[in-house]
């Protein structure tokens, strides 16, 4: 019996092992699972982390990539296991490599970060580094490393790629290079001041133009340099400005031997450490004031020139007011300066010809033309009207046209003269009429114009019925006055567009352009002989007389200028022999 009962002691006591190892087991489940999950929600975390990832163990072997990561280098876990195959992908120069490997970067950091987050006691050990690292499609980029070393040795490394950063830090440390170089060898004093006005900084071109070292310019203040500077004005002066808005001024710089240059002065203000400090960019301006001197010389000699001459000189804007005129302009004109400056030259050109004066300055701006000639009249203030005959001057500043700038003289006697020379050339000197001359030529350009457009016109052929007879008993002198008469009542008769003329003696020539219809020619040729059947009073004689017409017809009575005359002629023959006082029209007269 004892044996039995030692027998169930052993078996109860069996029972409670196991029951425990199984509540150990289930403990030690529970811990996995927790660990998974934490681990899960780890590699969640890192995965969506703004950067590149890698985890890895103590020894180097990688357990986890994010996305960002393969996005950044391109390589993804599977073609980068460990920390070996990193660097042989990555670093594939071997003395760059090595370099790296030895680096103390890669090495434990002894250093501890104690904060009091949770999460930053495991990270014992955190450092940064940048390397150019070779990605798996072969481009070289700079990517900064932040790996973190955990409590079990294990690892995580953030990666950011910054290339851009990396080179714009290479341009900007370039950019900075090339801007000491070039303040050093800036052609214009440069320096930096403070409030008090003592130098703190100067460019080497500050030293060559004043005599100094760089080393005895620091200590001076600039009233030793600044012949017109006055401390308390000028540091008034420097309290009330602003960063970003210059202030230029002119002074008189002083060399160390003693001698002196005028000098244009541009003081900016900047903070640097909370300090206010002022930026003066100094030129030396001797040249300047000089042709500054010589050209107020010139202008009072091209002044004196230009109020003294006997010609209008005058100068406009480019949108054509008067910028300046000189005494003639005003005399000849009538308006005193100040009534002219400002205002446009059109205002003082004749109606008639403002249109074709505005197309001739139009053209001179377009086609940039020098010194060309241009006649045409203007109207004085008493509304005489006189013609300036003047050479026109682009004025041009750099490549920009700014205005025009003209000489111009009085051709009125010219141009009376010129007309006095045409009327006599082309027109009839008794009646004022056009000459065979004239008359002809505007025969020829009809003629061509009807061709063109396939119109008809005419001619007609007048000659006055027995006007010998009342030269010979009335004289010459009524003779003449009546061929007057007669050619104001026909051109009372005629459309703007016909001409008449007179070609001697009492025959006179009637050219009518732009015929519809032959009956529109029968009758202006009645209306011609009715107004003829009206007396013509001349002096105290009430005379009557009559004309007989011959008409030529375009193109059916001839094809040019001396057919169609022959054929009005034949035609107003015609006429007289049918009695006079009628017309007749060539195509049914006889041949």
């Amino acid at each position: 019996m004892p044996r039995v009962k030692s027998t169930d002691k052993t078996r109860e006591q069996l029972v409670k092992t196991v029951t425990s190892l199984r509540q150990e087991i289930a403990a030690l489940e529970g811990a996995v699972d927790l660990l998974q999950k934490e681990r899960d929600t780890l590699f969640s975390i890192l995965e969506r982390a703004p950067y590149g990832v890698v985890y890895l163990d103590k020894d180097g072997k990688t357990l986890f990539t994010n996305t960002e990561f393969t996005a950044i280098t391109g390589y993804t876990l599977e073609d980068v296991p460990s920390t070996s195959d990193w660097f042989r992908l990555t670093f594939p120069e071997e003395q760059y490599r090595d370099e790296i490997s030895a680096s103390e970067t890669w090495k434990r950091d002894k250093a501890q970060r104690e904060t009091d987050s949770v999460f930053h006691k495991r990270l014992k050990r955190v450092f940064f580094r940048s390397f150019s690292v070779v990605c798996k499609d072969g481009t070289i980029k700079e990517i900064e490393f932040r790996p973190s070393v955990l409590d079990d040795g294990s690892t995580i490394v953030m990666l950011a790629d910054i290339t851009e950063r990396k080179q714009a830090e290479e341009a900007f440390r370039e950019s900075e290079k090339q801007f000491r170089l070039m303040v050093q060898h800036i052609p214009d004093i440069l320096s930096v001041i403070d409030t008090d006005g003592n130098i703190i900084d100067v460019n080497q071109h500050a030293c060559e133009s004043l005599g100094y070292t760089r080393d005895e310019l620091l200590g001076l203040n600039v009233q030793d340099i600044e012949r017109d500077f006055i401390a308390g004005k000028h540091a008034e002066q420097w309290k009330r400005m602003v960063p970003g808005v210059p202030i230029l001024v002119e002074g008189v710089q002083i060399r160390k031997d003693g001698t002196a240059f005028p000098a244009e002065i541009r003081i900016g203000m900047f903070e640097s450490g909370g300090r206010k400090l002022f930026l003066t960019l100094t030129r030396d301006i001797t040249e300047r004031k000089r042709a500054e001197e010589a050209l107020r010389t010139s202008e009072k000699r091209y002044r004196q020139i230009v109020d003294n001459a006997d010609d209008i000189i005058y100068g406009t804007g480019k949108g054509g007011c008067f910028t300046f005129i000189n005494p003639v302009a005003a005399r000849i004109t009538g308006y005193s300066e100040d009534e002219l400056l400002g205002r446009h030259y059109l205002d003082l050109v004749s109606p008639a010809y403002r249109n074709d004066t505005e197309r001739f300055y139009r053209l001179q701006l377009i086609r940039r033309r020098q010194n060309t000639y241009y006649e045409f009249p203007i109207v004085t203030r008493d509304g005489t009207e006189v013609w300036l005959g003047q050479n026109v001057q682009l004025v041009i500043e750099g490549e920009r046209i700014v205005g025009f700038q003209s000489v111009a003289r009085d051709i009125t006697n010219r141009k009376r003269a010129e007309e006095t020379i045409r009327e006599l050339a082309y027109r009839d000197a008794l009646t004022g009429l056009p000459n065979r001359v004239l008359f002809n030529d505007r025969f020829t350009m009809a003629l061509a114009q009807a061709r063109r457009h396939q119109q008809r016109c005419c001619i007609m052929l007048l000659d006055l019925d027995h006007f010998k007879e009342i030269n010979d008993t009335l004289g010459h002198s009524v003779g003449d006055k009546l061929l007057r008469v007669v050619g104001e009542r026909l051109t009372g008769l005629l459309r703007t567009s016909d001409t008449i003329g007179r070609m001697g003696g009492d025959e006179f020539l009637l050219l009518l352009t732009d015929i519809a219809r032959v009956k529109n020619v029968t009758t202006i040729a009645q209306k011609i002989l009715g107004a003829f059947r009206n007396p013509f009073a001349i002096d105290d004689h009430k005379l009557m007389i009559t004309t007989s017409i011959g008409i030529a017809l375009f193109p059916d009575d001839g094809d040019d200028a001396d057919t169609l005359m022959k054929s009005a002629d034949i035609a107003m023959y015609r006429a007289k022999e049918k009695g006079r006082d009628n017309f007749q029209c060539y195509s049914s007269a006889p041949r």
